[in-house]
């Protein structure tokens, strides 16, 4: 019954209850993980779902990031562009959570995403509290390519020659 009026609730456009929804599955996922100790393909995309369904809607939540993060950073299925921006965006929302930060710039990195990643690798760096925080986010830094020119300022208008 609990987990029929949670559905409907996530159904509903809740964000708590897609929050919840996906803890349970969490939950569940990892007391029966894959072959290989870590979550499926299947797993990490029945949590995932209504993480992504509830992503940018009000109340803004920060466990439906961290909780994305976690079940990445447990599976074995690879996340794809999609999945990164929903971290990086997560990672823009709440800047304090550096556990977020740093998940978000490694998904960055991994997807080719090099100006996200060494944004989050900078914040990262210059707010970690104490210096082995710092030294994961330099760790970070030194794995990223090249950072790309920076973008032109839109409010600039085009470069005089």
């Amino acid at each position: 019954e609990f987990r029929r009026v949670l559905f409907r609730s996530a159904k509903a456009k809740r964000p708590e209850a897609c929050l919840e929804l996906a803890r349970l599955r969490s939950n569940e996922a990892l007391g029966r993980p894959g072959p290989d100790g870590r979550l499926t393909a299947a797993q990490t995309a029945s949590i995932i779902a209504p993480l992504a369904f509830a992503h940018g809607k009000t109340p803004l939540l920060p466990a439906i990031y961290d909780l994305a993060g976690d079940t990445w950073a447990r599976s074995s299925a690879s996340p794809g562009k999609d999945e990164a921006r929903m971290m990086v965006e997560g990672a823009q929302l709440f800047p304090t959570r550096l556990k977020l930060i740093f998940q978000a710039g490694v998904m960055a990195r991994d997807t080719g995403d090099a100006r996200s990643a060494h944004a989050l690798a900078d914040h990262g760096i210059k707010w970690a509290p104490d210096a082995s925080v710092r030294q994961r986010f330099e760790a970070l830094k030194t794995s990223l390519p090249p950072a790309p020119p920076a973008e032109p300022d839109p409010k600039s208008g085009p470069a005089r020659k």
